[in-house]
């Protein structure tokens, strides 16, 4: 069902498909032309299933997923170069440029574009495919999947050619009717427990039940919400993973909080630089992973988005990760208590209220589902290669959901979290200053841990309890971390 909501609601300014960006470093004394070899070598490498696979229509008029006889590799795999010096700033705005275009549906749902002519002897592979294949759990397995653990490996096999999904099943992004009827038999048997939550929410609208569970499309309207157009702005960001799982246990939090936290400072610093306030705390879309242990391999979209009410307006830092602890808790504890159907058919309701919204334009006027999407994709612990080439990065680069212009994807690999964010440029012109927010709040968080620690009365671990509104915080000095205002100049050129 959410596979064919990706597929019925995209429209140009709202592309339905997720990315990821890796950064390699070039073996010493590699030959001058060792990118223009390996784009050959991807080129020649067999397609399977699901990257074989583009939308045609069934007989009952839906979407459905269809085997091409014949993928054109060089349409598919590109080859482009950075001019010098082939800086930061430049490889971001290619990928902006490379980011917003729909994928061409007469063909299968995917691109690679291999970029050299960075600095430090490094080279990129932005890779998109359509969200109807897969989420980012999928896509991130499909990647890891072919890498090695040793730079002598210099056979691995690229995703496209590995056999992620047998070619006589249906699959990831299929979309069956008949598997449509019997999702919604199966969500009938969840009735009871959506009419539980139902009428929860609509006594917390009247006051008359407390819950830190989110209340849909009650979330304030921000700066980051709105009708999008197609232009993206992409940032990316790196941070130490033991540092920040330092510091979280040290507060008796999860890594989890911390990043919730730092993103909720971010966004607040932000609004006041732009003089815009939201009394009510904001609200993040969270999405969760509902595989099964058993069923790890199981391909397309199996996520469910859950709501988290951040920190209050004017609460201090330590405070804003003491509510942000609690609610998520909360969050978790009361969708713990139900069936994996009702999780999943409650989650699907609210996407579909919202992608209505967007496909009737009231996005600019209809309340939104929430203000950012955070997600935390755990990856590998130990470093990884690619036909000789070392992973220096991974940074997810993902879909803006409906009435929401933010996304930010953190992503763990070798010691490091990797944070992609994803702004509609319309509505966050300036996504750079807001990831120097962000990038500043873990300094701030680690002063204030910091103070705590030297007064021996300082509470050591988060409470359960209701905390008080503290005094209104001055935003951190931010510094520059990631690119200039873009000049918009021809970003790269293509290689034959």
């Amino acid at each position: 069902m959410m596979d064919l909501g990706f597929v019925i609601t995209e429209t140009m300014a709202s592309p339905k498909h997720v990315a990821g960006l890796l950064i390699f470093d070039l073996p010493p004394g590699h030959p001058e032309d060792v990118v223009g070899k390996l784009v050959e070598q991807m080129r020649a490498a067999p397609v399977k299933a699901p990257f074989n696979r583009y939308l045609g229509s069934s007989r009952f008029g839906l979407p459905e997923w269809h085997r091409s006889p014949r993928v054109d590799t060089s349409h598919h795999i590109r080859h482009l170069r950075l001019p010098k010096p082939g800086s930061e700033d430049q490889l971001m705005d290619l990928v902006e440029q490379l980011h917003a275009p729909l994928l061409d549906r007469s063909r299968p749902l995917w691109e690679v574009h291999f970029i050299e002519g960075l600095e430090n002897n490094q080279v990129a592979l932005y890779m998109k495919i359509h969200h109807a294949y897969a989420d980012g759990v999928t896509m991130s397995r499909w990647i890891f999947d072919s890498l090695s653990k040793s730079p002598d490996d210099l056979d691995t096999l690229p995703p496209w050619s590995r056999d992620q999904v047998a070619e006589a099943e249906t699959g990831a992004g299929s979309i069956n009717p008949l598997e449509l009827m019997r999702q919604v038999g199966r969500g009938a048997l969840a009735v009871a427990e959506l009419g539980t939550m139902t009428l929860r929410h609509s006594l917390q609208l009247a006051g008359a039940y407390d819950s830190q569970v989110p209340v849909p499309f009650a979330a304030p309207r921000t700066p980051f919400n709105g009708a999008p157009n197609p232009d993206r702005a992409i940032t990316v960001l790196s941070m130490g993973l033991e540092e920040m799982r330092g510091l979280a246990h040290s507060l008796g939090a999860s890594i989890n909080d911390l990043v919730l936290t730092m993103v909720d400072m971010g966004l607040r610093d932000y609004m006041r630089k732009h003089k815009i306030s939201a009394s009510k705390p904001l609200v993040a879309e969270m999405p969760v992973n509902l595989r099964r242990e058993a069923t790890p391999e199981k391909t397309g979209n199996q996520i469910s988005i859950l709501l988290v009410e951040m920190g209050e307006a004017k609460a201090a830092p330590l405070d804003r990760l003491k509510q942000i602890h609690l609610h998520s808790r909360q969050v978790q504890r009361q969708f713990a208590a139900l069936s994996e159907q009702t999780v999943t058919s409650y989650s699907l309701g609210t996407q579909i209220i919202a992608q209505v919204g967007e496909a009737l334009n009231l996005n600019d006027q209809a309340p939104p589902l929430g203000n950012v999407v955070v997600s935390n994709v755990p990856g590998p612990r130990s470093e990884s290669y690619f036909r000789g080439a070392r992973l220096r990065g991974i940074y997810p680069i993902s879909v803006l959901a409906p009435n929401v212009a933010l996304n930010i994807t953190v992503y763990s690999y070798d010691g490091k979290l990797c944070f992609g964010l994803v702004g509609g440029k319309r509505q966050i012109p300036d996504l750079p200053d807001l990831t120097s927010y962000i990038e500043a709040s873990l300094q701030v968080l680690k002063d204030c841990a910091s103070k705590q620690a030297s007064h021996p009365k300082a509470p050591q671990e988060i409470k359960k309890t209701r905390v008080k509104k503290a005094p209104v915080r001055k935003a951190a000095p931010a510094k520059k971390v990631t690119r200039k205002k873009a000049t918009r100049k021809p970003a790269a050129k293509p290689e034959q």
